[in-house]
């Protein structure tokens, strides 16, 4: 068998609603699984926290809105009721 990586959304927190500046963040924790059934060691677990924020800076300086269209459906659900 070969190897598997997988990858479970295990939390979404929202974070900045009240900032002036309007740039608030969600921030998504996930869990990592790495798996052979073959491999008597396997599986090995690690998590993976990352930060999406509303806005980013391009490269003149000017702030510009985050594509999140890669993101988990969820994601970009929750990003939509809060960053109208």
């Amino acid at each position: 068998m070969a190897i598997t990586k997988t990858e479970e959304l295990t939390q979404i927190t929202i974070t900045g609603l009240t900032e002036s500046s309007g740039n608030s963040a969600i921030r998504l924790s996930y869990r990592i699984k790495i798996d052979d059934p073959e491999d008597d060691q396997l599986p090995i677990f690690s998590t993976n926290d990352r930060e999406i924020w509303r806005y980013t800076n391009d490269e003149n300086g000017f702030k510009t809105a985050t594509d999140i269209s890669g993101e988990d459906q969820l994601v970009q659900d929750i990003a939509a009721l809060i960053w109208t």
